[in-house]
Parts: structure tokens; sequence; C-alpha cells
């Protein structure tokens, strides 16, 4: 499956970068600024048109979407060429400036496959390793409905597709609804363009977005932010150095649509910043704005927190920018009012979006508190976000650049952006009331998105500040050096070289023991062995390597997309997904009560009944079902894992239901595992 893996990981870089690079390195853009930009407005183009092609009647695929989304880049080309009447500006860029231009993008992408194969990848068990997690079978289910039906759209958030011999949903109101999915078409235009399981296609895309997508947009935003070639040259060692970062997003929920939209956030924010920013000809500007544009609604199609990131990012820099302006104008005291009205209109508009119909259930849910305001504050200067141990090397990083960028009057913006989101995440953890819901309701008052948006935001004043630590160490050997004069010596400049490679290398140290002294539990090691434990197939998991093989020995006995009642909680819930089964439960918590068919109700409460009750017959013949799947029969709550969606009472119908049942008979048993064909029906 590796290779697999492989051939996924290469169609996805291609699907990510191609058309959006050739659009916009023929438009006049840097390489660079191409390579880091491509990805949010391919993702953009393919959410969108996943969303025009049911009406049209358009069957979604890797070659329906990627086709018309080179072909429009390729005609972009076409008219940027005739217009401009040049050559591209490639080979100026590899002939002028083909370090910064070229060399630094590549060094970031290396470094991430560096760190996302040693921390990640090896990690897997195997290359179709899944996080067996509450949230996963959401983008599970949809992805394997995307693949079969072939409508990628965000507005097709279903799972029981009209099909002949598909199983009738148990829930009323099962029609489409709105779930971004720009995430979930990605994944499946890998997985039908390869024929591979799905969760091949999950690891492969979340790999290339750890690794090359989210660095490189990194790059661009430092650059944009910067101009230092020194700076930027660092920030290709720390782009991915913060685990609290989009790195949790695949070992928490899993959140992956929050990882796609977090991982295009640094490119679209450079394109923000770079329209708006000083010296720029009105063309460019205008192109910037217009990619910022098109890579927000790639933002938004993969998961709308990314746009909110983006605001409390850019908001201080809008601030900053006006007053800037004005005061250019007509002088520094109507500057500042410039300055302050802008920053009203802003937190006027947040409150206006907090207050909309449309993110009222995502503004009031609430995680409850879990901290205290001092532990809040450690957690913010000591990185030691959730469940992940301190980062102090990284943290003493951000705290210099904190204090340098307060300096600058280019970039003390940063330091307003820092503050918020640091403001926000210590609230949401030590406080429950307005505020909190006000200030982190765009994130679910969750600790780890809001943890992420720190870390993102702190990512240039960490490498400002590790700048600030290499000349220091610089100064500090040159210093060294007058005192201990030797032409055997390291110079100063190698052997600070030598010590700051050092500190970064400690960035990303695992874990270590000292024989009989201590043992020393790293962030990254932490994170690297909470993904091995997560992707342990042979470890206790809801659903467990014997009851996947049952299952799969199960299904080859009876007739293809045969309908099978089942019990989610058991494991049977993943089924759908991983071996396309045609099983009746496929979410792991019930609905609301009023949103439940009530042929459901009776299957659960009442099948064992189904010998001599004709209406739980009825009930049965609605649902489509012939067959019975138990993969946890006769155990208790506390014997085998469930997710905290597990109860019992709920399910007592079908857990009831044993060998001696009336009604049906046994076609497969091992161990406590039962495929029944429900003979009262049949």
């Amino acid at each position: 499956m590796w290779f697999q893996f492989l051939c996924a990981s290469a169609l996805c870089l291609v699907a990510l970068f191609a058309p959006g690079f050739v659009a916009l390195l023929s438009a006049g853009a840097s390489f660079g600024a191409s390579l880091a930009c491509a990805p949010a407005l391919c993702v953009a183009a393919y959410a969108v048109l996943a969303i025009l092609y049911p009406a049209l009647g358009v069957s979604a695929s890797f070659r329906s979407l990627f086709c018309p989304a080179l072909a429009l880049a390729l005609l972009v080309s076409v008219v940027c060429l005739v217009a401009r009447r040049r050559r591209l500006r490639l080979a100026t860029d590899l002939r002028e400036r083909a370090v910064l231009s070229v060399g630094l993008p590549m060094l970031y992408v290396i470094v991430g496959v560096a760190v996302g194969t040693i921390v990640f990848v090896r990690n897997l068990d195997t290359a179709a390793s899944f996080y067996q997690a509450f949230d996963n079978v959401h983008h599970l289910n949809s992805i394997r409905s995307f693949v079969y039906s072939g409508n990628y759209s965000s507005f097709n958030s279903v799972v029981y597709l009209e099909s002949a011999g598909s199983l009738s949903s148990p829930y009323l109101g099962s029609a489409s609804s709105l779930y971004p999915s720009a995430w979930h078409g990605l994944v499946s235009m890998v997985v039908q363009a390869l024929g591979i399981p799905i969760t091949v296609g999950i690891n492969a895309v979340n790999t290339m977005l750890l690794c090359a997508v989210f660095p490189v947009g990194v790059y661009e935003l430092l650059r944009v932010l910067t101009g230092d070639k020194k700076l930027v040259l660092i920030g290709a060692f720390l782009s991915v150095a913060f685990t609290a970062s989009v790195w949790d997003f695949v070992t928490f929920g899993p959140l992956y649509p929050m990882l796609l939209s977090y991982a295009l956030v640094p490119s679209v924010s450079a394109c923000f910043v770079r329209g708006v920013g000083r010296g720029i000809s009105r063309p460019r500007a205008v192109a910037s704005l217009l990619v910022f544009a098109v890579g927000c609604v790639g933002v938004a199609l993969a998961q709308p927190a990314g746009i909110f990131l983006m605001g409390a990012f850019l908001a201080p820099y809008c601030v900053h920018r006006a007053a800037e302006v004005a005061r250019e104008g007509r002088g520094k005291a109507f500057g500042r009012a410039v300055g302050c009205v802008t920053a009203l209109l802003i937190v006027a508009f947040w409150v206006f979006c907090y207050s909309l119909p449309q993110f009222k259930s995502t503004v009031e849910f609430n995680w409850p508190k879990t901290s205290s305001h001092f532990q809040g504050l450690v957690d913010v200067l000591l990185l030691s976000f959730t469940w992940h141990p301190v980062q102090i090397g990284l943290a003493i990083f951000v705290l210099v650049g904190f204090v340098r960028v307060a300096q600058s009057k280019k970039l003390r913006w940063l330091d307003f952006s820092y503050a918020f989101v640091c403001i926000t995440y210590i609230v949401n953890i030590s406080t429950e009331g307005t505020l909190k819901h006000l200030l982190g309701g765009f994130w679910y008052t969750d600790a780890h998105r809001l943890a992420a948006n720190v870390c993102i935001v702190a990512l240039p004043l960490a490498v400002v500040g590790a700048q600030a630590v290499w000349d220091w160490l610089v100064r500090a050997f040159d210093a060294l050096k007058e005192k201990c004069e030797s032409s055997r010596r390291l110079t100063a400049r190698q052997a600070a070289a030598g010590s700051f490679a050092v500190l970064v290398a400690l960035v990303y140290c695992p874990s270590f023991e000292i024989r009989g002294v201590t043992s020393v539990d790293t962030s990254f090691g932490h994170y690297a062995s909470m993904t091995a434990s997560e992707n342990d197939f042979e470890a206790e998991h809801v659903l467990s390597t014997r009851e996947l093989e049952f299952a799969q020995d199960a299904l080859s006995l009876i007739p293809e997309g045969s309908g099978i009642i089942n019990e989610p909680n058991d494991g049977s819930g993943l089924l759908y997904s991983l071996l396309n089964a045609n099983i009746y439960y496929r979410s792991f918590d019930l609905p609301a009560l009023e949103n439940e068919k009530e042929e459901s109700v009776a299957v659960r409460q009442g099948l064992d009944k189904v010998a001599f009750d004709s209406s739980i017959q009825d009930a049965v013949r609605k649902t489509g079902a012939k067959y019975l799947l138990v993969l946890d029969q006769g155990k208790k709550p506390d014997d085998t894992p469930h997710f905290w969606s597990y109860f019992p009472e709920q399910w007592k119908g079908i857990e009831d239901v044993d060998d001696s049942t009336p009604g049906f008979s046994v076609v497969l048993s091992r161990d406590d595992m039962r495929l029944y064909k429900i003979d009262a029906v049949n």
C-alpha cells in the first residue's frame, strides 16, 4: 500500500499546484509566489466546479475537475503572454533571483517533508491506517458517498444515496445540506483517480498539506512581510515547528477540513498584505487582491474558521495601513483618528457576523472551561497547549520576536494580532459567558482550534526572534574570538551557525530517557507517540482488526449491496466507508428524536421481537434490510471500547438478539461476532 500512498501523494501535488502555478507564473508572479498561492486557487476552482456540476448534470471526478482548471490556467497563460508580448518570468527568476524565488520555497518543502516523514508518516501502522475517532466517521462516509455518486458538492453532505438497493435513511430531513467539503472533494479526486482505499487517500492528502502546502505558504507570508532573505531562510526550519499548529488537526478530532483551510491561510494572507502594502503598482495590487479573493473562496469552502483566523491576523494590519495612508496625507493626528475609526468598524463587523443566524450554531457551541487564567497564560508563554508538552526553545524565540517586533514600525501590528489570539485562547479555556463566545465562538470555543490560531500567528514572531538570537550568537562569538585569537578556531559565523543549528534541532528533538535519572517527553516526541498510538490497528479500538476481518468475510457470504441492520457503536458504523457495506446506521450518535423515522425507532427498540410482531416486520421491510450484523454480542459497555455516543438502552432491540432468538438464522459466527439473516421478513 505504500506504493499507492506515494502515487496518491504525487497526484495530490499535481492537483494542488499545477493549474494555479501555471496561471500565476504566466501572469508575472515569481516562482515562489506562484508555488505558494497555487493551492488556494486550485482548491477554490475544484470546490466551485463541484457545486456547479450537479446543476449541469456533470459527474465530478479527477478528470472532470482537474482538466477544466488546467485549461483555464492555460487560457490565462495565453492571454497574459499575448497582452505582455514577452516570455514568462521563469527564466528571469532563475537567473536573477534563483535562491530567493526558487531555492528557498523548495527548502521549505524539503524541511516539511523531512519532519513530516519522521513524526507522522513513519508512525502510521500502514499506509491505510486511520484514526478511529468520532468525528472521522463523517469524513470517511462523505468521501465514500462522493466517490460513489460523483457529486462532490458542499451541498451534498448526505451518506444515504438514492440508488437501487440502497437502504433508506433512518433519519427525517436527510436531504442535502451545506457543509464545506473542499477537503473531502480533494481526497475523493485522488481516491477515484487511482482506485485506492479511502484511508490511503486521506493519509496522502493530509501529508502533502502538512509537508508542502503549509510550509510553502509560510515562505510566501514571511517573504511578503519582511523581504529579508536571511529571515526567510531561518523560517524554512521553523515553519512546521509548532506541534499545536496544523499538526494537531490530524491527532485531535480529527479536523481534516481545518487542516486544509489553515494550510491555505498563510499564502492567502500574504496576498492581502502585498495587495494593500506600500510601494506596489496598481496592476500588481489588483492582481494580488484578486488572488486573495479567490483564495478566500477556497479557504471558506474548506472550513470558514480559516476566514476568521485571517480576520484576527489581518485586522491590526488594516488599522496600521489605514492610519499610515491617512498620516501621509493629513498628518499624524488624522492618521490616529482614521486608525481608531478603522478599528471600530472592524469590531462592529465582527459583532455583526457573531449575531448572524447562519453562525448561531457555531458561535453558541460551548467547550466548557478546563483551566485557570494562570494556566492559560502558562500555555501561551511555554506553548504547552492542551495535551502538548512545552516547547521552551521555540517559546523563547516567540518572546524575543514579540519584543523585537514591538520596536519595528513596519511589523508592530503583528504583536496586536498575537495578543488578540492569546487573549482569546486564555478567555476560552478559563471562563464562561458571552465574552468567551464573542471572541472564540467562530472556532467553537475549542482550545485545540484556538491554540492553532496562536501558533500560526506566532510563527512570524518566532522567526524574527530566531534571527535576533542568531545575531546575538554571532556577536558573542566575535567577542570571544577577540579574547581567544587562534588560527585553528572556527570563525565566529561558523560557530554561531553550529550553535544555532543545535538550538533549532532541539525544537524537533524526540523524547528520550537518561537512564537512572529521568525521562523527557518532548513535544514532537509526544506527538509521534500519539500518532503511532492512534494509528496502531492492533490496539484496542472501536473497530478491531478481527472485527474488520469478520465483516469482510460476512460480506463475501451475502449478495453484494444487501441491506444490513447494525448497532454502529460496536464499530460497524465505519463499514460503509471502509468496505462499502450497505449498513443502516452510518453514524455513531442518534439525532434528536424528532428527526428519526418511526421504523428506525421500532428497529432499535424491538428488532428481537420481529418473529411475532407485525409492526416490527413492517419497520424492517421499510428499511430494506435483510441481515443483522453484530460485532460485540453480549459484551457490556466497559468490556470493549466505545465512543461517548454509546447508550445501551437505545439499542436494546438489536443487542438482545442472539442465536436462539426466533426469526433469525446464523449465517456466520465467530467468537462474539455474528451475521444473521432476518428470516421473519425474507
